[in-house]
């Protein structure tokens, strides 16, 4: 099986504890894209995205 870590973070950064297959480094405005809106809705009402994320 291979287990990868995708980091915001430069390859300096990463953690040698992790016993992942592969590392790949997304950049800065790929992550901010990919991210939800600060307010989903589902069948019980609204979920909030936390001010610290």
């Amino acid at each position: 099986m291979s287990v990868g870590v995708i980091n915001p973070h430069p390859p300096e950064h990463r953690s040698r504890d992790l016993q992942a297959t592969f590392f790949k480094q997304i950049r800065q405005g790929a992550l901010r894209a990919s991210q939800f809106p600060l307010v989903l809705n589902d069948a019980t009402g609204e979920i909030h995205k936390p001010a610290s994320w």
